[in-house]
């Protein structure tokens, strides 16, 4: 259990830690691989146990991850049968790790009790960036990005915003909470005010810093958190705020002033590109361009490319647009059919786990594992426009996280030694 805490801990503050010189050695290592390694190392070592031999196969989220896994396998083989540059095949070979990792979550977390242990200490890591965010953004600090971490500069529009504030690699993370604190009082039989308030606080800096993507994968799983769980009550309650929000934004549509504002015109840029300046729509064009490579550039556009490139040089520079979309980099590798088989087993996953909360009835338990379910749909929002899904950084290792504390519910769940309701 010890290198999971270190290793939810190092993914939270990754840009911290990310890079370890080694000045006798002239280069030096990536700490998270270095955990994802180790992780792995151990997950062999635990598998060779008899009772962990099997256990993957018992469970049905934990099957159609491993269906992924070998799927993974697909654009390596690819590569390899094009003639591709090893080291670029390696590269984008770790995507394979990050949906291997889940397992070792499986095996080592199998009681209720360690599962909200190592959940509440997410929680509270993510509790600390967002308080580090509010006192940086108060009394405006910016500290220099090489030294300990920190975004700076980062631009929304013509560099408005010159300051970054808080510990950016955690803000995939900061949905969770988000979805935790919603659904405790939105499906919670005693209504408490300040979870909703928690809730608002937590997604804060996500707005801020203008995530467009992150924002709207948020919104859609707002809206389908509203329709399918909640009483009549909740439902009238979120309904009438909504109609707030939205007269509050045809307030701010309307007037010129308001529209200059960065985060405001950028989120608006994404729907009415015609507002955006010409940052903003760098920023989209980018998005648009990586699609388009995806399509155009592919050897076969319906069984895709393969990992790596015929020149590593090419690599590093045409992936660069690849690396700013999961769903134009796995139409890239793997191609239409690729994208389907992917997607349709992400679906599955959420699909089967929402079955397995509503089997839940302690209305926290409950609450926590919607956190994890709107996170994996938030993502599939936000595959469009980030590398969430396979590039391998801060982001990706969310995702190895996420799932394996779904894989680690799920066997808690269909224990019957456990008491969940």
């Amino acid at each position: 259990m010890v290198i999971l805490y270190l290793f939810i801990l190092i993914i939270i503050f990754y840009r911290f830690v990310a890079y370890i010189p080694f000045l006798f050695l002239g280069g030096g290592v990536w700490l998270s691989d270095l955990l994802f390694i180790s992780l792995f190392v151990c997950l062999i070592q635990k598998m060779t146990k008899t009772k962990f031999s099997f256990l993957f196969f018992k469970y049905q989220i934990s099957k159609l991850v491993l269906f992924i896994v070998i799927f993974l396998f697909y654009p390596i083989v690819l590569g390899l049968i094009n003639n591709h540059v090893i080291v670029s095949i390696l590269r984008d070979s770790r995507s394979v790790f990050i949906y291997i990792i889940p397992f070792y979550f499986l095996i080592v977390i199998d009681t209720k009790k360690k599962w909200i242990s190592i959940y509440k200490y997410l929680l509270s890591l993510i509790l600390i960036c967002v308080i580090v965010f509010f006192i940086m953004l108060v009394l405006g600090m910016s500290l220099p990005t090489v030294l300990i971490g920190f975004e700076k500069d980062y631009y929304t529009r013509h560099g408005a915003i010159e300051h970054g504030y808080g510990i950016t690699s955690a803000l995939y993370f900061y949905c969770i909470p988000f979805f935790v604190y919603f659904n405790y009082w939105f499906i919670g039989r005693k209504i408490k005010i300040k979870y909703l308030i928690f809730s608002i606080i937590s997604i804060f800096p996500v707005l801020y810093y203008s995530m467009r993507g992150l924002s709207y994968g948020i919104f859609i799983s707002l809206i389908l958190n509203i329709f399918i769980l909640g009483s009549f009550l909740k439902k009238f309650q979120v309904l009438f705020l909504s109609l707030m929000v939205l007269m509050v934004v045809v307030i701010v549509v309307s007037s010129d002033s308001l529209i200059k504002i960065p985060q405001i015109e950028r989120h608006l840029s994404g729907l009415f590109p015609e507002m955006s300046t010409v940052g903003v729509e760098a920023n989209l064009q980018t998005r648009l361009i990586a699609l388009n490579i995806s399509r155009t550039e592919n050897k076969d556009i319906f069984l895709g490319t393969g990992n790596g490139e015929l020149n590593i040089y090419r690599a590093n520079n045409f992936t660069r647009y690849l690396n700013h979309s999961s769903v134009a980099y796995l139409i890239y590798r793997t191609g239409y059919i690729g994208l389907i088989i992917f997607t349709v087993l992400y679906i599955l996953i959420i699909y089967n786990f929402y079955k397995y909360i509503m089997i839940a009835k302690d209305d926290y338990f409950r609450s926590l594992l919607l956190g994890l379910l709107f996170f994996l749909t938030t993502t599939i929002v936000l595959a469009f426009s980030t590398d969430i899904l396979f590039r391998g950084e801060f982001p990706s290792y969310s995702i190895s996280i996420v799932l394996g504390l779904i894989l680690s519910a799920e066997r808690i769940i269909k224990s019957r030694k456990q008491d969940l309701n």
